[in-house]
C-alpha cells in the first residue's frame, strides 16, 4: 500500500504578547529541542510594566502595615471605651480594603512577570522548523486568529506516523492477528537506495471508508534518521 507520513505532534508558534521582534534564534528547516529559544520580543515595555506593578504593590503593603497597626491600637482603645465602635469599624474597613487591593496588585505583578517571560518564545516540543513568515524588526501581535500571526510551525519527526489503507476484506484477519500481539509494519521511503524502516501498527480505524472500500491504519516509526 502507498502511505503518507504524518507528524504525531505539530504546533503553530504564535506570540502571546504584542511587540517588536528583536531576535530570531533559529533557521528554517533546523532541528530544535524542547525548550530551545526560538524568538525574542523587545522586553523593555514589559519590564517597565513589571516595575510599575511592583512599585504599586510595595506602596499598598506599606499602607496596609500602617492600617493593621491602627486596627491593633484602636482595638485596645475600643476595649477601654476611648474610641467609638464606628471609628474602629472604619479603620477595620480600610485595612480590609487595602488587603483586597494588595491581592489585586500581586495579581498584576504576576501577570507582568508572565508577559515578560512570553518575550522569550521557546520550542514546546522537539522537531523540525518549517518556513518562517517573520523577520527581525517586525511587529508581532498577540491573540490574532490571522494565519499570518503564525511565526513558524514545528513538526515532530521522531517518532512519526505513516498512514495507509488496506482493502476491507483484510479487516477480519487484522483484528484476529492484532488480538494476539503487536503487528510489525515495514515501509520503504521513495528512492533507489532506501532501506525498509520497521515500526508497529498503533491504530486501526473503526469504520471502513465506503467510497474506497479500504480500512485506515497507522504505523508508528522511531524515524531516528529523520
Amino acid at each position: 500500500a502507498s502511505g503518507a507520513v504524518e507528524p504525531i505532534r505539530a504546533t503553530a508558534i504564535r506570540s502571546q504578547v504584542t511587540g517588536t521582534l528583536l531576535k530570531i534564534a533559529i533557521q528554517e528547516g533546523q532541528n530544535v529541542k524542547q525548550g530551545d529559544l526560538l524568538f525574542e520580543i523587545d522586553p523593555r515595555p514589559f519590564q517597565n510594566a513589571l516595575q510599575s506593578a511592583a512599585a504599586d504593590l510595595q506602596k499598598v503593603r506599606v499602607q496596609l502595615e500602617t492600617a493593621r497597626a491602627q486596627v491593633a491600637r484602636y482595638r485596645s482603645l475600643t476595649a477601654g471605651q476611648m474610641v467609638s465602635k464606628e471609628q474602629f469599624e472604619k479603620i477595620s474597613d480600610t485595612a480590609r480594603s487595602l488587603e483586597a487591593e494588595m491581592l489585586a496588585d500581586e495579581s498584576r505583578v504576576a501577570t507582568a512577570k508572565l508577559s515578560l517571560e512570553y518575550c522569550s518564545i521557546r520550542a514546546p516540543l522537539s522537531g523540525r522548523m518549517g518556513n518562517m513568515s517573520v523577520h527581525e524588526g517586525d511587529l508581532v501581535r498577540a491573540n490574532s486568529n490571522d494565519a499570518a500571526a503564525t511565526l513558524v510551525t514545528i513538526n515532530q519527526l521522531s517518532p512519526i506516523y505513516v498512514t495507509f489503507g488496506v482493502p476491507q476484506q483484510y479487516l477480519a484477519a487484522l483484528t484476529r492477528y492484532r488480538a494476539t500481539g503487536t503487528l510489525k509494519v515495514k515501509v520503504v521511503p521513495p528512492g533507489i537506495d532506501e532501506l525498509p524502516e520497521e515500526g508497529e501498527l498503533t491504530f486501526m480505524d473503526n469504520t471502513v471508508d465506503s467510497s474506497t472500500g479500504t480500512l485506515k491504519l497507522k504505523g508508528t516509526f522511531p524515524n531516528k534518521n529523520h
